[in-house]
């Protein structure tokens, strides 16, 4: 796939968009892809900090979709504003690729959560108000989980999860598709999720991204026959695994 096909693609698609601080650190805002034109592309960043929107800053925006992972670098070329004061960055593209993505693909976590059930009647776009107890999310995709909690739920019960991410509460409602009994005593969950409302949909993209970022550094530092706790910044990453695998020009 080409660059030009991956521009089309992305359109009006939201993202994150990724730079490096002063200190090396990595920062992270959502962003929104307006539309490709006259070779550049624009994109609403909602950056509260400010912090990782500079002119002529290089960048990586990760956009998903239900089939790919579509991964740009590029460069902030120029800078306006929204009518209400979000930035709007042109970027100029220096490469792009589309990364095959699995919906069901699962990525262990450790991630304390609440529990409960839903009514008949109840909109699954609500938040958790009255949660049963405790549980912890051991693994998680964008189509479903895993969870362990001491709490007795039926196979098919329709329930919510609400657990706390780096950048706010997600609400994740669905179906108990899978119970089982854990040698502690408590119950291991398997639960497929419904329609969730826009922001915690949102925040499990930006969960899951980063949780494929991780894998994909391991993978690379493998590849490199490196350490997976290596300090190998995402360029020279990028310019060595080209060189060893000669998979682009």
């Amino acid at each position: 796939m080409d660059a030009g096909e991956i521009m089309e693609r992305i359109e009006y698609k939201r993202g994150v968009l990724v730079s490096v601080g002063e200190q090396g650190e990595e920062l992270e805002a959502a962003a929104q892809v307006i539309r490709f034109e006259h070779g550049r592309l624009l994109v609403r960043v909602d950056d509260e900090s400010g912090d990782s929107i500079r002119l002529g800053g290089v960048v990586e925006l990760e956009v998903p979709a239900a089939e790919s992972l579509y991964w740009l670098k590029a460069r902030i070329e120029e800078i306006t504003h929204a009518s209400d004061g979000v930035p709007i960055v042109r970027l100029s593209v220096d490469d792009a690729e589309a990364i095959q993505r699995r919906k069901q693909e699962r990525y262990a976590v450790s991630l304390p959560c609440r529990v409960g059930l839903m009514d008949e009647d109840e909109s699954p776009l609500e938040p958790l108000t009255d949660p049963l107890g405790p549980g912890k999310i051991t693994d998680i995709s964008l189509g479903g989980a895993e969870f362990e909690s001491e709490l007795k739920l039926k196979q098919e019960s329709a329930i919510k999860l609400q657990a706390l991410v780096a950048d706010g509460r997600l609400y994740l409602p669905g179906t108990v598709v899978r119970v089982e009994a854990t040698p502690s005593g408590e119950y291991r969950y398997g639960v497929q999720f419904g329609p969730m409302d826009p922001v915690s949909e949102s925040r499990l993209n930006r969960l899951i991204l980063r949780l494929e970022r991780a894998v994909r550094r391991k993978e690379w530092a493998a590849a490199l026959g490196l350490g997976e706790d290596a300090d190998l910044s995402r360029a020279a990453r990028r310019r060595e695994s080209r060189r060893r695998w000669g998979r682009y020009k």
